[in-house]
């Protein structure tokens, strides 16, 4: 099946959102203040997945968010917060309110990487199926915040990447990619 074939293609980017797939809370409603992903009990899953999410990051996987927020409020929410995750582990942060499925397919063609080296984490159901009917090669993951369901969501998440030879380019593609990003506006 097209399924079986796909599950075997390594992925090279996750493309995330943001409120509450990243971090607890909405951006938009509660203020970078008000948000969390920290070692506190309600942040706590967060913080678990942002330092998953780095370590993929640290051994060459491409990481970039798509949220239905402005971008100047997304950047501040990093600089006021102390994540694992700091906006310079992003190839790309994007805020905007158009589709996701369109920014995904605008990204993935200027970094030059196809619909099925890219893993698209939700939390919104919605959003998931915005994204599977416009891009239906792009793999959906649906995030649900629940620290009892963690492990095992974190190693389906790992099971799509290959870390068998991991080479000094890999350590550095996101700064590679952030170069290469930085000369175009998206």
């Amino acid at each position: 099946s097209k399924y079986a074939i796909e599950k075997n293609i390594p992925k090279k980017i996750i493309i995330l959102d943001l409120d509450n797939s990243l971090w607890k809370g909405v951006l938009g409603e509660e203020g970078p203040k008000g948000i969390m992903a920290d070692q506190n009990e309600e942040g706590y899953f967060f913080f678990i997945f942002q330092s998953f999410l780095k370590n993929l990051k640290n051994n060459g996987i491409l990481l970039a968010a798509v949220s239905k927020n402005d971008l100047d409020l997304i950047k501040e929410a990093f600089k006021f917060n102390d994540f694992p995750l700091k906006e310079n582990d992003f190839i790309k942060l994007i805020g905007t309110y158009e589709p996701k499925s369109l920014q995904i397919k605008n990204l993935l063609e200027l970094i030059n990487l196809t619909p099925d080296s890219c893993l698209f984490i939700d939390d919104n159901e919605i959003e998931i199926e915005e994204v599977k009917k416009n891009i239906s090669e792009v793999t959906c993951e649906k995030i649900v915040n629940n620290l009892e369901y963690l492990p095992n969501f974190l190693e389906k998440i790992r099971k799509y990447f290959n870390f068998s030879d991991i080479t000094n380019e890999d350590l550095n593609r996101t700064n590679l990619y952030r170069k290469k990003l930085d000369g175009f506006l998206i």
